[in-house]
């Protein structure tokens, strides 16, 4: 049996994608596949019923600072590493843990923590660590730096998903890196459900992230500000194309219908929406 470890169960469609495209291609060379998430999520689902009011602020954002950090690694150990450690005393050998598909390695919270301890549960039962299609953020504290390394370099092979990665982990002393293109593009889109199939050869699609996005870099940006800026962009395209739009998160479905809601007030347009 192989194990992934990615973000199988987020909210992305992108990250849920890239898992489906991976485990289809191991299945294909008749291997067992079982998937976990790497964040401790539980499966979910986007649907058109997401509140067009759902905050930026992340979960548990109602949970004190002080409590917030040990709360989501207890889950994380819960939902994660026990799966993990679940698998290794199965019945069944684990050839191999694949971690990514996507994944960047970074200097976020608890993510190099985390990536440590799965080194340490593949070390301790004697499973080969494969880091897959992996990306390597330029800014990682020498701390982290050492608790990514642990897992690296018991890894019998690193792929990255891009050049700077790769010369990064260069620079680091690995030198047997290799590139690896996103495995996403090997998907059949025919063999996916649409909510929406748009049946023209000329046509536009808007993406309106969630404005929190926005804010953590254009701290003072208002939502009629926002919302004009892609209105203009809607004008500007329509006139030459079909205008649709659509979203990869639940927090970019929340602020599409949000925007459709302007749109309809202010100028009394109607949006379709597409995913």
């Amino acid at each position: 049996m192989l194990i992934t470890i990615n973000e199988c169960y987020s909210d992305n469609i992108g990250d849920q994608a890239i898992n489906i495209a991976l485990v289809e291609e191991l299945k294909k060379r008749g291997e067992d596949v079982f998937s976990i998430d790497f964040s401790g999520l539980m499966p979910n689902q986007l649907n058109d019923n997401t509140n067009a009011n759902i905050s930026h602020k992340g979960r548990y954002w109602f949970v004190p600072k002080m409590l917030k950090t040990p709360l989501i690694q207890l889950l994380w150990v819960k939902r994660t590493l026990f799966s993990l450690i679940r698998c290794a005393y199965s019945n069944k050998k684990i050839k191999a843990i694949i971690i990514g598909g996507g994944q960047i390695f970074q200097s976020n919270g608890l993510f190099p923590i985390r990536l440590f301890l799965i080194g340490m549960v593949a070390k301790f039962f004697k499973i080969d660590v494969i880091c897959y299609s992996i990306g390597v953020s330029k800014d990682i504290t020498p701390i982290d730096k050492i608790l990514i390394m642990s897992l690296l370099k018991r890894s019998i092979l690193i792929y990255t998903r891009d050049k700077f990665s790769q010369e990064q982990l260069f620079n680091w002393g690995l030198f047997s890196v290799k590139l690896a293109p996103d495995i996403v593009f090997l998907l059949n889109l025919n063999k996916f459900k649409l909510n929406k199939k748009i049946n023209e050869a000329n046509y536009a699609l808007i993406g309106v992230p969630h404005i929190g996005h926005i804010k953590k870099v254009k701290h003072k940006i208002k939502e009629d500000e926002y919302f004009l800026w892609w209105y203009e962009k809607y004008m500007e395209l329509s006139l030459s194309q079909n205008v649709y739009l659509f979203y990869n998160t639940r927090y970019d479905m929340a602020s599409s219908i949000r925007f459709k809601k302007w749109v309809l007030k202010k100028y009394n347009q109607a949006y379709s929406n597409y995913r």
